[in-house]
């Protein structure tokens, strides 16, 4: 009898500890099964912003298409200093869609801007003198093919003494954030320098859009007479170069007599290419979607979407 007991109570073990191991089958089971939803929803959620935000450059391509056909591309007054058009907001499908389109030529193409262009942007953000000139040389050597060191600048030993170790791109920007990885560019430095800066266009600056720390870095000019021109456009937009120097202060205007063709080659009066940036968030954290465009004006209502980057 007591080997009949003994028997009985261990098969009760065994269904017991059966028991427990396909419960914890089910429970690996459940989360798998709950993981496996958790993805399928954020990559839906991703597609779903994706496509928002895809949704929000038709948008402005149609708001420019509008613009374009009245002339009036950044002469409205409608749209914040340095942006071609009006900001544009909606929401689809409960997503939260923000475009934005910026004139690239009210700002500084750091593919483009010579020493003294760059010295005069960091100087008006207001770093000092001699950081401002290490910065600029720092980017020069960045940018250009060789690797030969400028007073104040770095190439590769410089950074591979980081830590972590990295390399200049000794080539063309490529995004603005790249600016990121120069050296003595820490990040207060990139917050005051980025909305300022482009790797788009051809380097001319439009005085009836840019600001007046980038108007400031135009040959011949100074704070003084980019305060002159934001005074003057307050009035309505230039038409010409000629009412553009007659804004100017004369000290200005005398500088400009001397070499016209360094200051006149410079300015724009219109927009050529336009960055459009758009966001489109569901409130998830996969549901974010964002891409840019570059949009160059061929004259008149025409228009080519030349680039479109999604991440």
């Amino acid at each position: 009898m007591s080997r009949v007991r003994g028997s009985g109570g261990f098969a009760l073990v065994a269904v017991l500890w059966m028991l427990v191991a396909v419960g914890a089958a089910g429970i690996a089971f459940q989360a798998a099964a709950r993981a496996e939803r958790r993805a399928i929803a954020n990559a839906r959620d991703g597609v779903r912003a994706r496509w928002a935000a895809h949704a929000g450059l038709a948008r402005v391509l149609h708001a420019l298409d509008s613009t374009l056909g009245r002339g009036r591309l950044g002469l409205d007054g409608g749209a914040p200093m340095g942006m071609a058009l009006p900001p544009v907001q909606f929401r689809l499908n409960e997503i939260a869609v923000r475009a934005r389109t910026y004139d690239a030529r009210a700002r500084v193409n750091l593919n483009l801007a010579d020493e003294r262009q760059l010295v005069q942007l960091f100087g008006s953000l207001g770093l000092d003198r001699p950081q401002a000139v290490s910065l600029s040389a720092a980017v020069l050597d960045w940018r250009d093919p060789d690797g030969v060191v400028r007073r104040g600048g770095a190439e590769a030993a410089a950074y591979a003494a980081r830590r972590p170790p990295s390399h200049p791109r000794n080539g063309p920007f490529t995004a603005v954030a790249e600016l990121r990885g120069v050296l003595g560019v820490t990040p207060r430095v990139y917050a005051l320098v980025a909305p300022h800066v482009t790797v788009v266009g051809d380097g001319r600056i439009n005085v009836n859009a840019a600001s007046a720390v980038v108007l400031a870095t135009l040959p011949s000019l100074d704070q003084a007479a980019a305060a002159a021109i934001l005074a003057r456009r307050g009035t309505g937009p230039f038409r010409n170069a000629f009412e553009v120097l007659a804004a100017l202060p004369r000290q200005a205007r005398e500088r400009i007599e001397a070499d016209p063709a360094s200051f006149l080659d410079r300015i724009a009066l219109s927009p050529r290419e336009l960055e459009i940036e758009v966001t489109a968030k569901d409130g998830g954290p996969s549901g974010a979607g964002e891409l840019r465009a570059i949009v160059v004006l061929e004259g008149g209502a025409a228009v080519t979407v030349a680039k479109v980057e999604q991440w």
